[in-house]
């Protein structure tokens, strides 16, 4: 009885496994199937441009790029009866692949995108404490032109890269960024318009055991642009851009956070029978708030006058106004 138990329990163990097999080599395949069937239909299907048969995907040859880095470093210091030493030593093995094309026409869709996957060990030997570790290291570009030879342009980009860097007495520290965004040009005649969104993260930790509570550091970027250009003349010209930023960063039991949102209007004025003389003017204001509020306005006027071919006069006038929570500055010069 015993051994018919234990057999049976043998049974259905196998048999529970290999549905389990089945099941996960199902799952495989049908992805499989299905990312190679988008390959495909993608690079196997053909677009009529023009009269001209063409791939509906279109990529360079996937190039390849294979990087390895050793570093070993050797730190030391003696004050008095003191004497502090420590010995670090890197390695990191990356592979990269990286492609350009275009879907269906240049003019619609150009882009560019890479991949690179890596691996990395690190080890720490010092007076204080010695530490073994391993990791990884992903990284990937993409970045798209949307309609390029269009009045309204539109791009976008993603990326991510990680990095190891070393350090003096202390174990390597690891840096992640991730950034994104967007930009789309309206190009009118006579209001030239852009409008840029991005957004950026940073993580920053040590691979130490011992110190990855205390070297951990983050930042968190939002902005936001809006600019636009106009002619009056061919003599007067000017330009506005608005610009708004939203950092949070945090060490530790830290934490700042700050909104700014900056205005700048710019104008050139080129005047006189022989359009000699010009005249530069600049606004400038920022408005802060958050953890350390500031407004600023900042006025300048930059005047030359040509008088003749061997004498020129410039003239100044700058007006900046400060405030912040605790205090006020106004300052004007010429």
């Amino acid at each position: 009885m015993k051994t018919r138990k234990g057999l049976f329990g043998w049974q259905c163990s196998e048999i529970i496994q290999s549905v389990v097999t089945q099941l996960t080599d199902l799952k495989i395949f049908f992805i499989f199937v299905v990312f190679c069937g988008g390959l495909i239909f993608l690079t196997g299907c053909n677009a009529n441009i023009r009269g001209t048969q063409r791939p509906l995907l279109r990529h360079e040859p996937i190039r390849g790029e294979l990087e390895l880095v050793a570093e070993r470093r050797s730190d030391k210091q003696q004050n008095g009866l003191s004497r502090r030493e420590s010995k670090t030593n890197v390695f990191e093995e990356r592979l990269k692949l990286e492609t350009q094309g275009d879907l269906y026409h240049p003019d619609f869709l150009l882009f560019s995108a890479a991949i690179g996957l890596g691996l990395t060990q690190q080890s720490l030997d010092s007076d204080e404490e010695s530490d073994r570790t391993t990791g990884e290291l992903d990284s990937y570009e993409l970045s798209t032109q949307l309609l390029r030879s269009k009045p309204y342009p539109l791009s976008f980009y993603l990326n991510k890269s990680e990095d190891i860097t070393t350090r003096q007495f202390l174990g390597p520290l690891e840096s992640e960024h991730k950034s994104s965004g967007a930009s789309l040009a309206l190009r009118l005649e006579n209001w030239p318009m852009n409008f840029q969104y991005g957004k950026s993260e940073m993580r920053q930790n040590a691979l130490a055991t011992a110190l990855a509570a205390t070297d951990f550091f983050s930042r968190d970027d939002e902005r936001f642009q809006y600019s636009v250009r106009h002619d009056f003349s061919e003599s007067s010209r000017m330009s506005f851009k608005f610009n708004r930023n939203e950092v949070s960063q945090k060490r530790l039991a830290l934490s700042t956070d700050l909104n700014q949102d900056t205005y700048t209007l710019l104008h050139d004025l080129i005047f006189g029978s022989k359009k000699q003389h010009r005249l530069d003017s600049s606004f400038h204001y920022l408005d802060q708030s958050g953890s350390f509020s500031v407004q600023q306005l900042q006025w300048t006027e930059r005047l030359r006058l040509e008088h003749t071919n061997n004498f020129l006069t410039n003239y100044s006038f700058r007006l900046t106004d400060t405030e912040r929570l605790t205090s006020k500055n106004k300052t004007i010069s010429i």
